[in-house]
């Protein structure tokens, strides 16, 4: 049992047996492993590359438009209200991609009513409208392919193709608003001969089964778990006892921990009332030297990567404080790292619970522990329990039968013993099952018992915690966005390979498998394919 009482006669024992004083080594430095695989890089048609440029150059023509000219500025206040409403819609995960179009055809439309700019002007609205149109043809071009693909009947494929034609030729004539409304007549068309079949979705993903040593998945419908199964080995004959992974087998979950972290995190802050854009500044330990620009990191930097943090260059809580005492750049962009959601592993039980006592003068390794403490009990009681899961920051089962992780194929050789990893977890080590992961997702998506609706909106539009379409293509499939989150941990030998993903209708799928990955494409990528086949006529 991990335990730490804080008492001034122990916290003074430990000062004194556990600070290297000269002469003595310093314990060991963690060597991290690979987190998840480098960002592919983001779609750059996606309506999240192309819409906040709209927005930018709107922004400058109103400032521009002359003050005389009421209805050009009131036209484009309007395009811009709407343009802003297909973002919101998108990433939120629309529950109709259609309604994005609608929006971007409204926003097309007013674009088109302002006649008072000058030859330059003119020029960059011709320009905005144009992209508009442009993100809502191809959205609905995706419908529409889906719906050839599928066999939907041929007048009814055929009608939407020619609104889709329509549409270019409106286009063309520079008329955007009829050309995004066209666009949206054969999103309508394509998407009312398609439905999702459960079945067929299924046997998508149990393709991945083939090629990995151990593999279990869990797809909810209407908050509820719909079907589950699994296939191959938690433990091969080189790890006696044997042991078939299943839905109930917990395992390593790599970088998935990531969401389960940032949901804790949005938890935390919504009941201190704090919001994501505040500074982490008051919640660090105040013995903790901040490097120049660190005052100025939010939260909302941690949960998006865009905090300055880069690579994998450790997660414990040394690491960490060295971490924050090095300059950061203003305004860093987007870099993958794991440090930035073990940082939360610091800051949730400050946020939560406030300084920790005597930690102004104890020794690193004991407010180490005491932060994972707390952190796990945090997360545990407050996000895992509420969906009925016995998760933990390492493995639950008993040393003889926890999951191992192989080579594919694993050619009878011994898996990889994953340590425990307590004092690092937050961008990893959480480990639960494929079925656990299925009721985490229904409880956040369905219920407040983890995040108010206002917070879950939060998350979504600002994939806080999940992984952003800019940097990582299967987020974004037929029907808009995919909210979701991957996990990839390597060794040699064995690996861990995971994916959670909620969709645009009331679907949520998480897989898990305990090797290397004997298919082609990342496991995220995979999932989302599978899901869009799954729409049939």
């Amino acid at each position: 049992m991990r335990k730490f009482v804080v008492a001034l006669a122990t916290t003074v024992a430990v000062l004194m047996t556990s600070t290297p004083s000269q002469g003595q080594t310093a314990p060991p430095v963690e060597v991290e492993q690979p987190g998840l695989d480098p960002s592919p890089g983001g779609n750059p048609d996606s309506p999240l590359v192309i819409l906040p440029g709209v927005i930018s150059a709107l922004e400058a023509l109103q400032a521009r438009v002359a003050r005389s000219d009421g209805t050009g500025r009131d036209s484009l206040g309007k395009a811009l209200a709407d343009t802003r409403q297909a973002v919101e819609e998108y990433t939120g995960g629309s529950t109709d991609i259609r309604a994005v179009i609608g929006a971007l055809a409204k926003a097309a439309n007013n674009v088109d009513k302002v006649r008072s700019a000058g030859d330059g002007d003119r020029r960059q609205l011709a320009a905005a409208g144009d992209a508009l149109a442009g993100v809502a043809r191809s959205l609905a071009v995706k419908i529409v392919e889906r719906a050839g693909a599928a066999g939907v009947d041929t007048g009814q494929l055929g009608a939407a193709r020619a609104a889709v034609a329509r549409g270019d030729a409106r286009r063309v004539a520079g008329d955007f608003g009829a050309a995004a409304q066209a666009y949206g007549e054969g999103a309508s068309k394509g998407a009312s001969g398609l439905h999702f079949d459960l079945d067929t979705f299924e046997r998508e993903i149990l393709k991945m089964a083939t090629g990995v040593t151990g593999f279990a998945y869990t797809i909810n419908v209407n908050g509820k778990l719909a079907r589950a199964d699994a296939r191959g080995q938690a433990r091969t004959a080189a790890d006696d006892p044997a042991r078939p992974h299943s839905p109930d087998t917990e395992q390593f979950l790599a970088s998935v921990s990531k969401t389960i972290t940032g949901v804790a995190m949005l938890r935390a802050l919504q009941d201190a009332g704090i919001s994501v854009d505040s500074s982490v500044n008051p919640y660090l330990p105040g013995t903790w030297t901040r490097g120049q620009n660190a005052p100025a990191l939010t939260f909302r930097n941690f949960l998006t990567h865009t905090s300055g943090f880069s690579g994998n260059g450790g997660s414990t809580y040394e690491l960490l404080r060295a971490r924050i005492g090095q300059p950061f750049v203003a305004n860093a962009g987007y870099t993958y790292s794991n440090a930035n959601f073990a940082l939360m592993r610091i800051l949730i039980p400050r946020v939560s619970g406030g300084k920790l006592p005597f930690e102004d003068f104890t020794a690193d390794d004991v407010l180490a522990q005491a932060h994972a403490e707390k952190f796990e009990a945090y997360v545990r009681t407050k996000i895992l329990q509420p969906a009925g899961i016995d998760g933990r920051c390492g493995p639950t089962d008993g040393t003889d039968t926890e999951t191992r992780y192989y080579n594919f194929p694993a050619d009878n050789q011994p898996g990889y013993d994953e340590p425990d990893r307590f004092l690092s977890c937050g961008g990893f080590a959480w480990y639960l099952s494929s079925n656990e992961l299925g009721a985490f997702m229904a409880h956040l998506r369905y219920t407040a018992t983890l995040l108010s609706p206002a917070m879950r909106k939060v998350m979504d539009t600002g994939f806080l915690g999940w992984l952003d379409p800019t940097f990582f293509l299967w987020s974004e499939g037929v029907f808009g966005t995919y909210h979701n989150h991957g996990g990839d941990w390597d060794h040699d030998p064995g690996e861990a390979h995971t994916c959670i993903m909620k969709f645009h209708i009331t679907v949520e799928a998480s897989v898990v498998m305990n090797s290397g990955r004997g298919f082609t494409g990342h496991q995220c990528q995979r999932l989302r394919n599978a899901f869009d086949a799954a729409w049939i006529a």
